[in-house]
């Protein structure tokens, strides 16, 4: 496996840093967030660290191959986290769509349908809606509000844009057979799961962090838990839901 170092300064979620990247396919991944600017700090992965991300991603699948590109995007992706954590910046596991301004984002374990969900709102209202990142999202509480802002991993659907958004309204998606909608008006009992959601590398080591920032940003926020099924009806009864007057 040969290496070509390239460094690229990238904007994310603000802050700035640079990083060394091994592969063109994350020089092309990172593209989009490429900025000028003074760095505030600097990641890479180096040669030894390539082969055991490499060993580790064959020891969870061991029929798939690993590409050294994708071993590298993978350990930049926890060293980013944990990189922006530091400025209180926390990467989060859900779909992040914008309409009329606002900004919605649906969490829930990988596989329980967010992606479709999302792609039933596009189905409903059409070009009004925009999916910042269909995957995950960088969340960060500025003077103005919960702000929700597009990374460079956009899931296997590669649906994502270098934008940002207000964040209104944070959706837990249960599979059922009718559609229906719920406000969570005990925050405090939702904290548990929103930091199940958090991409950090050793959540228990940040446990205490993540609840004190959990406990920031809800007032912040709607938290609403929608049950649905596959139906576009859904998108509907989730927007009525997430806007009652």
């Amino acid at each position: 496996m040969s290496f070509h170092m390239k460094s690229i300064k990238v904007k994310l979620a603000g802050v700035i840093v640079c990083l060394d990247l091994a592969f063109e396919e994350n020089v092309q991944r990172f593209e989009p967030y490429v900025t000028d600017g003074i760095a505030e700090g600097r990641l890479s992965v180096s040669p030894s660290r390539l082969y055991e991300e490499i060993a580790l991603l064959k020891a969870i699948n061991p029929a798939r191959e690993i590409s050294g590109a994708e071993a590298e995007n993978n350990a930049l992706y926890r060293d980013v986290s944990l990189f922006l954590w530091e400025h209180d910046i926390l990467t989060f596991h859900g779909v992040f769509l914008e309409i009329h301004n606002s900004g919605y984002v649906f969490t829930g374990p990988s596989g329980i349908g967010k992606s479709y969900h999302a792609s039933l709102w596009q189905q409903e209202f059409g070009d009004s809606v925009h999916i910042i990142n269909g995957d995950k999202l960088f969340l960060k509480l500025e003077a103005h509000g919960l702000m929700g802002y597009g990374t460079p991993w956009t899931g296997k659907e590669h649906v994502g844009v270098n934008k940002w958004a207000h964040v209104g309204s944070i959706c837990k998606i249960i599979r059922g057979k009718e559609n229906s909608i719920k406000s969570i008006d005990n925050k405090q009992n939702a904290i548990s799961w929103l930091i199940e959601q958090s991409m950090l590398k050793n959540r228990q080591s940040q446990h205490l962090a993540l609840i004190r920032w959990f406990k920031a940003i809800l007032p912040e926020v709607g938290l609403y838990e929608l049950t649905c099924n596959k139906d576009a009806s859904a998108a509907i009864v989730a927007y009525n839901g997430m806007n009652v007057q």
